[in-house]
């Protein structure tokens, strides 16, 4: 058999699999995030930096990022168990909220196996997979307000569009009060009010007012938050039932997610000039150019080609920003490329746009099983190598599947 033939079957074998795949991802990230969290409880005495983060509460006044953990608190204190386990549930269900929306919008497309690199890449939901540091982090607020208003794109009829956009402008909101990061979001939610408004044109105002309304309240929450005097990380620490020494920095053994909230603008920028390696920035260059490949599939029919590099040219202008206050380019670099290929994955299914393969099958078949990249350091990854393997068991079990229980129930019957 020729390799060209058989690397297109299995660029086709991932395809038809890639539901399973995707749910596989997010059952070990759960389950990773457990056990992680459970040591930390049981004999680490410290918590990761992403479930720490979760834990920023109110216990010093209203403070940025600090719904989530007030909401995992009050969980604690109505049912019982620490703030921690519930900050875990907490990510885990809307990480599960956003992955079971994206897998509807991704069972959706078309039967053609050259979107492969769309839906099983290294920076789309496998990166959450792939990178522990990465995984439910609290941009996944953000994610899911997109998804949420991208099933208005794709829904039925016009009232359940409507809805829908009504609760990703909710979501959008309220994810304000738990990470500001999520407002370099707004380009791809803007995009999505668009497709909209085309889809449902006899319901524009509706949707324009959502969009309004995310824009305008969200910078107005973003100028409040970031005015708000810091808060004392010992007071978080305690709310949240985890020792922590007199610099509030034991929680997360050195991370310091708590500490983090109480630098200002020249602080991270200090503190990026510092701890950056700027000899790295060469290998996040290939990261960002390997990861926005795909996105040049993408023609929006009646468009000329310059307007897509000039979207692709804004949003990233748009989102640079997140480079210079934080160190974690390769989060950055996700949500640059991860909203807009959900964006271009539901113009797809609603008409407004088409795919044209740019990798031939065994170029595919590399992309999305080969490398993946760290959240912060300036390092490729190559935890993608497991799916190759993961697609063999699931290939075996849906054989033995038809041809052992199915026939032998039809023998039965």
């Amino acid at each position: 058999m020729p390799l060209n033939q058989i690397f297109y079957r299995i660029e086709r074998l991932l395809f038809l699999h890639r539901v399973s795949l995707l749910w596989l991802g997010y059952a070990y990230v759960v389950y990773r995030n457990f056990i992680e969290t459970e040591g930390a409880l049981t004999s680490w005495h410290h918590l990761t930096y992403t479930l720490s983060d979760w834990l920023i509460n109110y216990a010093d006044g209203l403070t940025r990022r600090g719904l989530a953990g007030e909401i995992a608190i009050t969980l604690s204190q109505w049912f019982g168990g620490t703030p921690a386990i519930w900050a875990w549930f907490l990510s885990s269900l809307l990480g599960g909220i956003f992955f079971l929306l994206a897998i509807r919008l991704m069972k959706r497309l078309p039967d053609d196996s050259k979107m492969l690199p769309l839906v099983l890449a290294p920076w789309g939901l496998m990166f959450f997979t792939y990178d522990t540091g990465a995984s439910f982090r609290k941009e996944i607020i953000g994610y899911l307000a997109l998804i949420a208003i991208l099933q208005g794109v794709i829904a039925d009829n016009v009232r359940a569009a409507r809805i829908w956009a009504g609760i990703g402008t909710v979501v959008f909101l309220i994810g304000m009060f738990a990470h500001e990061a999520i407002i370099f979001l707004l380009p791809a939610l803007m995009l999505a009010f668009f497709l909209l408004y085309r889809r449902w044109l006899t319901d524009g105002i509706w949707f324009a007012t959502c969009a309004v309304t995310c824009t305008m309240l969200g910078i107005v929450v973003l100028v409040v938050l970031t005015m708000l005097p810091f808060p004392d990380a010992n007071l978080l620490c305690e709310a949240a039932k985890f020792p922590c020494d007199a610099h509030g920095t034991a929680l997360v053994g050195g991370i310091h997610a708590f500490v983090w909230i109480t630098r200002d603008m020249s602080d991270a920028i200090a503190y990026l000039l510092i701890e950056r390696d700027w000899i790295d920035l060469p290998i996040y260059a290939s990261i960002a150019l390997l990861s926005v490949l795909p996105m040049f599939g993408f023609r929006i029919l009646g468009v000329a080609l310059r307007w897509h590099w000039a979207l692709l040219l804004v949003s990233t202008v748009c989102i640079m920003p997140l480079f210079v206050i934080g160190i974690d380019w390769g989060r950055w670099i996700q949500m640059l490329v991860l909203p807009f290929s959900l964006v271009g994955i539901s113009a797809l299914i609603s008409g407004f746009a088409e795919y044209r393969r740019l990798l031939p099958p065994w170029a595919a078949v590399l992309y999305v099983s080969t490398w993946s990249f760290s959240h912060v350091f300036a390092e490729y990854y190559f935890n993608a190598l497991h799916l190759l393997p993961v697609l063999g068991i699931l290939v075996a079990v849906s054989w033995i599947w038809s041809r052992v229980v199915k026939r032998g129930k039809v023998s039965l019957g």
